[in-house]
């Protein structure tokens, strides 16, 4: 509607009149705690980990929509255990081996000190999780704006991934 000159969204976000420059490539993945039968596998399918106890943040943020979508895809309805606005507390939670959780790798490398938490990738379906500026195509990029997203383009590799 023209009231911003520019935002970050969570892919895939599609409009013609929309110009997308990706900044952060990643995926999410499952993260248990050290003491689950999980723990020493390299991958999980989201069908197996359909019966665990998940942990999600809430409804209000837009990737609690991005993960459903992605379980509906393989036709899986998951059922939340709990639900909860802040990621520390599902990564304790986790790490106290009550629940899993499935949370984008760049928010959990905030606490990759933690000896007691595996992060283990999905798969079918994978969930990639990436992050892009949008602009509109037919709006005046001011210089500010182009600073700004040279800076955002030349430090995106600061965001480490997992492997």
């Amino acid at each position: 509607d023209g009231v911003l000159d520019m935002s970050v969204v969570i892919e895939p976000f599609e409009d013609q009149r929309i110009e997308k420059e990706p900044v952060v490539q990643s995926e999410a993945v499952l993260l248990v705690s050290n003491d689950h039968p999980f723990a020493d596998r390299k991958s999980v399918s989201a069908s197996e980990i359909i019966r665990e106890p998940i942990l999600m943040v809430g409804k209000e943020y837009k990737y609690y929509d991005f993960v459903m979508s992605k379980f509906r895809e393989i036709n899986c309805e998951p059922v939340f255990a709990f639900e909860s606005n802040q990621w520390e507390f599902i990564f304790e939670m986790v790490a106290n081996n009550q629940g899993i959780s499935i949370l984008p790798v760049p928010i959990m490398k905030r606490f990759s000190s933690s000896e007691k938490i595996k992060m283990i990738r999905l798969k079918e379906p994978e969930l990639p999780w990436n992050i892009g500026m949008i602009f509109k195509k037919d709006k005046l990029i001011t210089e500010q704006m182009k600073v700004f997203i040279q800076f955002v383009l030349d430090n995106k590799d600061n965001v480490k991934d997992y492997t």
